[in-house]
């Protein structure tokens, strides 16, 4: 298998080509048009005689190939080290099996018109933004929202998170404690007054504790069959078991 990085422009179309183990073999570059195109892949099988997979790394107003592939569709892979995933998520990579991360994955599709063969938005359309998951609120950026990807060596049933319950009531009341203080100028104690909701099943013992600075929201999860957890979120979003 050889491996190719693509660097698409209005222009030309830049080609890296690696073996399977990593070795540059060519540095190749051809006009980014469908004749030039069908002339690279014969040479390319022609001299090493493999299959090919290849990503697009780059890809710099190359209107022939957004044509092609609104028709045709597409897909995007992602290749990130584990190293830097490890550093941002402060958890040991690669995962072990059954390990659960919080990821998302979003399109935005931006109604379009070309105008002097550029790409313009049309005004008053507003952009269609969609989710692999339920978001719960109108927000892609929040954490604690995305969905769940388990990690397997073979195929297995995905566990649902069983404290999943107890982190979206706190942050349901993280976030009503934000607006409260920039509508009030301070944190509150009292859930009635946030109007966050109550509790739902298997939750209990509902607090919030606060100072002049800071406050710290908690609830116990009690399922059955397991001993009694007490969960806490504070000013700054960090949930915790305790």
């Amino acid at each position: 298998m050889l491996h190719a990085g693509l660097d698409l422009s209005r222009r030309k179309l830049d080609v890296c080509l690696l073996s399977d183990d990593g070795e540059h073999l060519d540095q190749l570059v051809v006009p980014p048009d469908a004749g030039s195109l069908r002339t690279l892949a014969r040479r390319i099988d022609d001299v090493h005689g493999e299959p090919v997979c290849a990503v697009i790394e780059s890809m710099t107003g190359a209107r022939i190939v957004h044509d092609t592939l609104e028709q045709e569709g597409w897909s995007v892979e992602i290749a990130v080290p584990w190293k830097a995933l490890g550093e941002l998520a402060r958890r040991d990579t690669p995962p072990r099996a059954g390990d659960q991360w919080r990821m998302n994955f979003t399109r935005v599709a931006t109604a379009l018109r070309v105008e002097n063969g550029r790409y313009r938005k049309i005004e008053g359309r507003a952009s269609q933004v969609s989710s692999w998951s339920p978001q719960y609120v109108m927000d892609i950026h929040r954490p604690e929202t995305w969905g769940y990807v388990q990690f397997e060596r073979a195929a297995r049933p995905f566990v649902p998170d069983p404290s999943w319950p107890a982190r979206r009531w706190l942050y349901t009341v993280y976030y009503a404690e934000r607006e409260f203080r920039q509508s009030r100028g301070r944190w509150s104690s009292i859930l009635a007054e946030l109007g966050a909701p109550a509790p739902g099943a298997d939750l209990t013992d509902p607090r919030v504790e606060t100072t002049g600075e800071l406050f710290e929201a908690s609830v116990t999860l009690a399922r059955p069959g397991t001993s009694p957890e007490r969960w806490h979120v504070r000013q700054d979003g960090r949930v915790w078991k305790r």
